[in-house]
């Protein structure tokens, strides 16, 4: 987030969690103070709690005023003259020389995912089985639809994509449902660097963040918007470096940190992410992909 020259009503409070408080500016962005203990993010600012928590300082829909300097609300004054715009820098996905090393990468998330994922998401999105043995109605739902959505995209059906990504789009619970977590994982992977996927797959993510303002939470809307573009939070990133370049050790690790955002939402994402990355996998196999976006030189 830029240093702020804005002075008078910032926008409200629009939520508050224990270690967060999303505002709702007035130029209709959603803008996030988070913990100094978190990671940073796309329209974030960290700050030291000193052992409080976010819920006793700050009431939802108290205005947020700025005086150019810091930003006021409830019991709480946020100093913005050190504040720097975050910088978000995708890694670049491996060229065919170098697939092999995000293959068995690939193989250690999915074992981490199965062996300390959150259940009642995406999780059984990587069962093998039918997806109507799964008993809870959500999660089947989940599994059924992400799996017919990476056919779609596995076969470049875009207009069959879009409309299975948008019955994805607020399904699930909480303030960001798995549908929109494994949705944002998985275009966020469509804009590395270097990789083999259309501009097919990356209009896909932008319509999908158009769909979200119809479909989903406010929350997840902010979440796709920024994905859609490459813009992920900090854990994600170093999992995405891990996973291109990493040692095996390397890979837990960093998935192991996602693994811990929110209730689901790790494991959601995490999913996402793995099936973005196999998918560039078999269209570099396949010799299906498109020219290689935002190759860095």
């Amino acid at each position: 987030m830029a240093k702020l020259s804005f002075v008078g009503e910032f926008g409200k409070v629009h939520s508050v969690f224990r270690r967060v408080v999303n505002i709702q500016g007035n130029d209709g962005e959603l803008y996030s103070l988070a913990a100094g203990c978190l990671d940073n993010a796309p329209n974030t600012i960290r700050v030291v709690m000193q052992g409080r928590e976010f819920l006793e300082l700050v009431e939802p829909q108290s205005i947020v005023n700025c005086d150019g300097l810091k930003l006021q609300f409830g019991n709480l004054q946020v100093n913005m003259t050190d504040v720097l715009k975050w910088q978000c820098l995708l890694p670049e996905f491996p060229n065919c020389c170098n697939i092999s090393v995000l293959q068995d990468n690939l193989a250690v998330l999915r074992e981490v995912l199965l062996q300390y994922g959150k259940t009642g998401g995406l999780k059984d999105y990587l069962d093998i089985g039918p997806a109507d043995r799964i008993k809870d109605v959500f999660a089947r739902t989940l599994k059924e639809r992400s799996e017919k959505l990476t056919a779609a995209l596995s076969s470049q059906d875009f207009a069959q994509a879009k409309l299975i990504g948008c019955s994805l789009l607020g399904l699930g619970g909480g303030h960001t449902p798995s549908g929109d977590d494994f949705c944002a994982g998985l275009i966020g992977v469509f804009n590395m660097p270097g990789g083999p996927f259309s501009e097919e797959y990356r209009k896909l993510g932008i319509l999908l963040a158009f769909e979200a303002e119809k479909l989903t939470t406010r929350i997840s809307q902010a979440l796709i918007k920024q994905a859609s573009t490459g813009r992920l939070r900090e854990l994600l990133l170093k999992l995405l470096s891990k996973m291109a370049a990493g040692s095996k050790e390397a890979v837990v690790y960093s998935a192991k940190k996602v693994l811990s955002i929110g209730s689901m939402s790790g494991t959601d994402l995490a999913v996402g992410i793995m099936t973005g990355l196999g998918l560039g996998i078999e269209i570099l196999t396949n010799g299906k992909g498109g020219v290689l976006w935002q190759k860095r030189l």
